[in-house]
């Protein structure tokens, strides 16, 4: 019995779920004086907000939309220390309208600029949509952050961010 005991608990451990490396990835946390989430910040200035979720009260999503059309918007967020040479995953779901072009990606700048799944446009559907990647940085440099982009003056919304270390 006890051996049983002791094999369950092991096992469950090793289930557990992966910690979330993304700053502030639920959104609760924002600052009252520009309404922006904590961790996060959104360029041009103004195309951005953080809305609560239109189908899970309680929770927050980010809204993006670009001034004009073919032009970027940005959420770009703070990670954790990524590990040089560690495998990550990235997932987000987001919400853009149909056709309205939309990205997730990693990027880093330092020692040369480099980015995972960022030259990768998604096409809206209108519903949500999950986008999941895997990527690892070769060697020291700067501090990886996560982006969120758009090209559509319409609204896209984007939540559920999750980055976690892949084991080996």
């Amino acid at each position: 019995m006890n051996r049983l005991v002791l094999i369950l608990f092991f096992l469950a451990g090793s289930l557990a779920a992966a910690p979330n490396l993304i700053s502030n990835a639920d959104l609760r946390q924002y600052d009252l004086s520009s309404g922006q989430p904590s961790g996060w910040r959104n360029t041009p200035a103004l195309t951005g907000l953080r809305v609560p979720h239109p189908d899970s009260p309680g929770q927050f999503a980010l809204r993006l939309a670009s001034l004009k059309a073919g032009s970027n918007a940005l959420w770009v967020g703070t990670l954790a220390p990524i590990q040089p040479e560690a495998r990550y995953r990235v997932t987000a779901r987001v919400k853009a309208p149909l056709n309205g072009q939309f990205r997730v990606y990693v990027e880093r700048v330092k020692p040369q600029f480099k980015a995972f799944n960022g030259s990768r446009w998604e096409r809206g559907t209108g519903e949500w949509q999950t986008v999941s990647f895997d990527f690892s940085f070769e060697g020291a440099g700067s501090q990886p952050y996560l982006v969120f982009c758009v090209n559509t003056p319409d609204d896209c919304l984007a939540t559920d961010f999750q980055l976690t270390q892949l084991s080996e």
